[in-house]
């Protein structure tokens, strides 16, 4: 649905929100559709739970109705009625009519009623492809056509690797921020754009091959601290902008979408945050694959314990309890009920009705240390990172993905050094023959030459004329670099080319 006029987007929203209670007070009026309203209001069979069918964004409203020709026609006049009270006329003819399995003629029908054309899935909304189906590779396009655009503007061959890594990070790596938080990227998509990041790094073209590339792309995608180049890691960076969608489930959020994810999918009667449930998405599956990473970092001051898996979170001792009572874990029957819940109804009662004397053993234990455990009724549980013990973050999720490399002792002195990108550090090199025939440019051969013989012609000095001169400069191999004698000579020789 679309205004007819401008209007500022807070002044819209303002208004649009009239618009339920609008459905509210018509769906009480009649009689016809008292069930469910004018606008599809989300039921589930169990717990009566009631989510809104609208959504809108700036000036873009998102309404889901049922495919009934009498909720249709309600509809046509809750919107009637929304556009005089308000003096907002509603652009029918930019509007579109998408059914989700309803027939052509239906479709044509209501699509009729409304004076709006028929479209189909995927749907560009909020700039991303919006559908219930599953995604294909071509509907990605538009946003890997963005990477092509920018590319095809720049003078690669202008610029040294420096300024291709600095490009690789902040324009072609950013411009999937945006599409990373909303969902998993296919493994297609971040190949295809692999490629491009790829081939503009090495060879400055569109494409490259294997033997064009210096380094294996998953050593660059490492990041510097642990001996890598440094370049985003997609898939790494992909899981730890979707954490901030457990992070907010697991933080007691008051937005919309965390509450009927809670309702839906979390800690609600005989179901738990974390078992698979017949109505799953692939956004919510990929938000579940989360879940282990996430509470892998995460420890927990316990408030009311409706947000801490009682197993698998760290809120009692050192450890989860599924670790330190591996022999108890093995038989329960919810393995992924919350502390809240573990606690009132007692935790025998989430356990299987034989227990094995190891089971045994340790349940006496474990109920020992619970009786000492005190929930704090209406205090959210508090959630922070377990080695920095500050609040989670999506850099400390991305750190996350490569904990189990060392840190590189020589590239934090590398990358903290003020020189360029472009600059060659001496100290690298085992000798100066072998420094000599690393030299791949005239302008390099003739420097390096021409410190050998200002060398050699200090060596003369002190053996034949007895002259005792400081010798640190020909040891220490940046000062002799930053010396007069290189500057001059390197002037000497752009004269002469």
């Amino acid at each position: 649905m679309a205004p007819s006029f401008f209007i500022r987007p807070s002044l819209f929203i303002r208004l649009v929100s009239w618009l339920e209670i609008l459905d509210l007070s018509h769906s009480r009026s009649s009689a016809a559709i008292a069930d469910s309203g004018v606008l599809w209001r989300v039921k589930r069979a169990r717990g009566g739970i009631h989510g809104s069918g609208l959504s809108n964004y700036a000036d873009d409203t998102l309404i889901i109705i049922r495919t009934i020709p009498g909720h249709v026609e309600n509809l046509k006049k809750v919107l009637d009625d929304f556009s005089a009270a308000t003096g907002l006329t509603i652009n029918f003819h930019k509007s579109t009519f998408v059914p989700i399995k309803v027939d052509n003629a239906s479709a044509l029908s209501m699509a009729a009623a409304f004076g709006c054309t028929v479209s189909t899935f995927p749907q560009t909304y909020l700039g991303l492809p919006l559908s219930p189906y599953k995604l294909r590779l071509s509907d990605f396009a538009p946003i890997m056509s963005k990477s092509d655009m920018r590319l095809s503007g720049w003078r690669g061959r202008c610029l040294p690797i420096g300024g291709h890594l600095l490009l690789v990070n902040s324009v072609l790596t950013s411009m999937l921020s945006h599409a990373m938080s909303a969902g998993l990227l296919p493994a297609g998509v971040v190949e295809a754009i692999d490629k491009r990041r790829r081939a503009f790094l090495w060879t400055r073209e569109e494409t490259c091959n294997g033997g064009q590339c210096k380094v294996a792309w998953e050593d660059v995608c490492v990041p510097k601290k642990n001996g890598g180049l440094g370049v985003v890691s997609l898939p790494a960076q992909n899981s730890a902008l979707l954490s901030k969608f457990l992070t907010k489930i697991h933080s007691g959020s008051s937005a919309p979408w965390v509450s009927w994810f809670q309702r839906m999918y979390g800690w609600n009667g005989d179901h738990d945050l974390g078992d698979p449930h017949r109505l799953d998405t692939p956004v919510c599956k990929d938000i579940i694959a989360g879940i282990a990473p996430f509470r892998s970092i995460s420890k927990v001051l316990l408030g009311d314990g409706s947000s801490t898996a009682f197993w698998f979170d760290l809120w009692l001792g050192d450890q989860t309890l599924c670790d330190r009572f591996p022999a108890l874990f093995s038989h329960s029957i919810r393995p992924n009920i919350n502390v809240s819940l573990a606690l009132s109804l007692g935790l025998r009662d989430s356990l299987g009705p034989r227990l094995t004397m190891a089971a045994a053993a340790d349940l006496r234990a474990l109920s020992s240390e619970l009786s000492l455990v005190r929930v704090r009724i209406d205090v959210p549980d508090l959630r922070n990172g377990r080695l920095t013990n500050k609040k989670l973050s999506n850099k400390s999720f991305y750190a996350n993905s490569f904990r189990h490399l060392q840190v590189d002792e020589v590239a934090n002195r590398v990358w903290r050094s003020a020189a360029p990108l472009k600059y060659f550090d001496p100290g690298t090199v085992s000798s100066f023959a072998d420094w000599l025939e690393k030299c791949d440019t005239f302008v390099e051969t003739t420097i390096n030459t021409a410190i050998a013989w200002n060398i050699w012609k200090r060596r003369n000095t002190r053996t034949f004329n007895g002259v005792l001169e400081n010798y640190s400069i020909v040891s220490n191999r940046e000062t002799c670099l930053k010396s007069e004698t290189v500057i001059g000579v390197s002037h000497f020789c752009k004269r002469v080319m």
